[in-house]
């Protein structure tokens, strides 16, 4: 059935219908380059454009990764991360086959000779009887065949992972829940910086260098319970993309990768209640239509209660963390979409009641998606993101607290000029304002000097433009320009060094550099201004249908940093704006690789090559004091950052078994400079192994369908030990040991290895439930075994004084042994 509403452009309802025929083609993209414009206009004057939406008909949620064939042009056509497509034909008539994973597939038939636009609602796949499964296997093989997601060997987009939510799901995690960034950490390239650490790092960055994103919003602090739960509620994450080569012009403000992760929108038809109850949290997740058809909400939330258990084995401790997600989602009009979102997470640490700690996110933002013509979209985005942390030691009567927050705007453009090119172009604008550190008194005895640091203030912005132009057949390339600016502002007082912030003592050690007074900054003066070009390239050149060979550069600067002396992220790092003495980092990245389809899209494999150089990566002086420092430059020294390696990804696509292996041999190293002083530079001038340098990185992924009711996967990981600088000697003094350090990070933690597994048991359900006057009602059971033959992975090795007989000692740190779960999932 089809329905027409008249106004300046058609739009049409597809509504499926049975017994529709099943055939498929391969998925490209078909863009054009900037240059080519004034050739290809008057061609695309003359064609017709089909523009539209797929959506789930039941929910209205936005379905990722849809395959759209137009039959009779032999086409088939991308639809963006929001569900939208467009693609350019003559006047005639055509047939529109739609296809997606557990949805019945569709076709229709239609008839252009104007602008039309289309919303395609597919219906989910209703369970069947085991007859009727049995009668349709022949056709599901075919099927399958055709809709198998095969690598895009066309588009000249590199270096880029996909996930959704359900495969995040298939995962086993760490204490039965689904985990989107430690998921990250199993695809090639991506490292993670210990069990303790909900970090991770991309081709040898550091993790301030990624930018990480909710529904466009920026987080500073991506995990809960010091890294042992990520901020991502599993059950509210629609997708993600992870950029790690050639990063699109759109995005800036970080060198090593960017993490886009999008939300669900809420259904718009009924309520749904998901969740899970498991052994240390449980969550919650309710979807639901605010004016039906037209409007929506998601709200999802978790919390953990293991603390609650401590008191009962006599532990003193406590850590737990609760976080909340809300979105809502507005159909204002045909051609306008509005979302909000926001974001709370506190988490709360409390040892032997004489050290309390809480952090946390708070998150508020907007996105607003315009659909100007057929070809031209708008996408609006308004958001602040805040980062809090707080400290209470009570033997030493101290408080501290501190935060990071932000204001962000951006307007970008997607707009397809012809079926041959298009365009991505905008502006963006971040506002800053840190708060480093305010310590005040703690406790009726306690000595403390209340001191405010100083707010560091920034304003950083942004133009870009990108073009993406299929040549011929074979050839395919993107190209894109970013423009970007940095200001560091006042009120702002520092130091007026004679001859830097770091000189150099009689012993060639690193002292504190000598000052002749202050320099006074008033409100919105400009402390340094910083700018540059980041040019980004990709081509892609086919061979034939299953084969393709790519290549990228992509330059890129970053405005803020991360000082920590610590091989993981904390909250109590901190983060510096680029000012006089703190240079952006800028990083440049080549990259090759070659892609193919193998047995009809049943096999995949991905090899890609990269070499990157990062420059005024920071590094701090041996014996560095960065906590509650008021000249933090006095502690840090710029340098050289540089990683190459080599990737491998091959996939198992289709059928029960399917899963990955995927394996990266890489080097990360860094040096510093020397300050002409007569000086060395950290670790004598010369490079050496930075902390994020994992030399082999090795990773099976598993998953099996046995049938209906279960489910199994497993991982297994493999790394390298990460870099530590290990004390080769130690000599006593005053009733203690003290430890001589060689060079910086001239040894290795023992090798990580674990292996994971899981089931999931999926009771006869689905069916109504009286008793809840429920239509329906899902449950499912996880099993899940983390680390499963005990291996004592450490996190660190330090140097101490054993109690007992006051002899020095190194000693291994590791979080997990093995740690089995068990959790209840529901669904109605």
């Amino acid at each position: 059935m089809v329905q027409i509403n008249q106004s300046k452009h058609k739009y049409i309802s597809v509504i499926p219908t049975k017994n529709m025929k099943l055939t498929t083609l391969r998925k490209f993209c078909k863009r054009t380059f900037l240059l080519s414009f004034f050739l290809l206009s008057s061609f695309a004057f003359s064609q017709i454009t089909l523009s539209g939406k797929v959506v789930d008909s039941k929910t209205a949620n936005i379905i990722v990764d849809p395959l759209i064939v137009v039959t009779q042009s032999d086409k088939e056509v991308k639809v963006d991360p929001s569900g939208n497509f467009s693609v350019s034909l003559p006047s005639g008539s055509y047939t529109l086959e739609v296809y997606a994973e557990g949805y019945n597939d569709q076709i229709q038939n239609l008839e252009l000779n104007q602008d039309t636009s289309v919303s395609i609602q597919l219906v989910p796949k209703e369970e069947k009887s085991e007859q009727a499964k049995s009668s349709d296997l022949r056709i599901s093989d075919i099927v399958l065949t055709k809709k198998t997601k095969k690598v895009d060997i066309a588009s000249p987009q590199m270096g880029i992972n996909k996930l959704d939510g359900a495969q995040i799901k298939e995962m086993p995690a760490v204490l039965g829940e689904s985990d989107v960034i430690k998921s990250l950490t199993m695809l090639p390239g991506v490292t993670t910086g210990g069990e303790s650490s909900g970090g991770f790092n991309v081709r040898g960055g550091a993790e301030d260098q990624n930018q990480v994103m909710q529904d466009n919003a920026m987080l500073y602090n991506t995990t809960h319970l010091f890294g042992f739960f990520s901020v991502f509620h599993p059950d509210a994450v629609e997708s993600l993309d992870l950029y790690k080569g050639s990063i699109p012009a759109r995005y800036g403000g970080r060198i090593a990768s960017v993490l886009d992760v999008r939300l669900k929108e809420g259904n718009q038809d009924s309520l749904r209640v998901m969740g899970g109850i498991g052994t240390v949290s449980s969550r919650i997740m309710a979807e639901g239509p605010i004016q039906k058809g037209k409007s929506s909400f998601m709200v999802a939330g978790r919390s953990s209660y293991a603390h609650l258990f401590l008191p009962l084995f006599d532990n003193p401790n406590s850590a737990r963390f609760s976080d909340l997600t809300l979105k809502t989602d507005f159909d204002l009009s045909p051609k306008d979409h509005l979302s909000v979102n926001s974001y709370l997470s506190r988490d709360v640490f409390l040892f032997e009641e004489s050290i309390s700690n809480n952090y946390g996110n708070i998150v508020l933002g907007t996105n607003w998606q315009r659909k100007i013509s057929p070809n031209l979209t708008s996408n609006a985005h308004l958001s602040y993101t805040k980062f809090f942390y707080n400290l209470e030691l009570d033997f030493l009567g101290l408080e501290f607290n501190s935060n990071m927050s932000h204001l962000k705007a951006d307007l970008g453009f997607r707009h397809k000029i012809s079926p041959n090119f298009s365009l991505d172009y905008g502006l963006g604008a971040t506002y800053y304002d840190e708060n480093p550190g305010t310590l005040n008194p703690f406790g009726s005895n306690s000595q403390v000097v209340p001191e405010q640091f100083q707010h560091k203030l920034g304003l950083e912005s942004a133009l870009y433009l990108s073009a993406e132009h299929k040549v011929d057949p074979k050839l395919n390339i993107s190209y894109g320009l970013r423009y970007s600016m940095f200001q560091r502002l006042g009120p702002f007082t520092t130091l007026d060094y004679i001859n830097g912030p770091i000189g150099v003592g009689p012993d060639g050690k690193y002292i504190k550099g000598a000052y002749k007074g202050e320099l006074s900054y008033g409100n919105g003066e400009v402390l340094a201004s910083f700018d540059g070009l980041e040019p980004r390239f990709g081509l892609s050149y086919q061979f034939n249908e299953n084969n393709s060979l790519k290549a990228a550069y992509n330059k890129s600067t970053q405005y803020i940093h991360l000082i920590s002396n610590t091989t993981s992220s904390t909250p109590l790092d901190i983060w510096e704006l680029s000012n006089p003495f703190v240079q952006p980092q800028r990083a440049d990245q080549i990259s090759l690789g070659y892609f193919s389809n193998l047995d009809k899209g049943m096999y995949s494999l991905e090899i890609e090559s990269y070499y990157k150089r990062t420059k005024n990566r920071l590094d701090y002086i041996d014996g560095a004091q960065l906590i509650a420092e008021k000249y933090i430059e006095q502690q840090i020294l710029p340098g050289i950052a540089r990683s190459y390696g080599i990737e491998f990804l091959f996939r198992k696509n289709r059928g029960d078994l399917t899963g990955w292996i995927a394996y990266t041999l890489s080097r990360a190293e860094q040096k510093s400079y020397n300050l002409g002083l007569g000086d060395l530079g950290v670790g004598e001038g010369v490079y050496y192994t930075s902390n994020q340098d994992r030399t082999h990185d090795l990773t099976l992924t598993g998953m099996y369908k046995l049938n209906d009711r279960w489910r199994f996967a497993t991982n297994f990981v493999y790394q390298t030990g990460k870099p530590f600088s290990l004390v080769n000697s130690a000599y006593y003094f005053e009733g203690i040991y003290a430890g001589n350090f060689g060079q910086r990070n001239d040894s290795r933690i023992p090798d990580y290895h674990r292996l994971d597994l899981s089931a999931t048991y999926t009771p006869p359900g689905n069916r109504p439930t009286k008793w809840l006057h429920l239509d329906s009602y899902k449950k499912e059971w996880v099993f899940s075994i983390y680390n499963v033959y005990n291996r004592h992975n450490y996190t660190s090795i330090n140097f101490n004084q054993n109690e007992d007989t006051l002899q020095p000692q190194i000693v291994g740190t590791y979080i997990f042994g093995i740690v089995p779960s068990v959790t209840f999932n529901f669904e109605f």
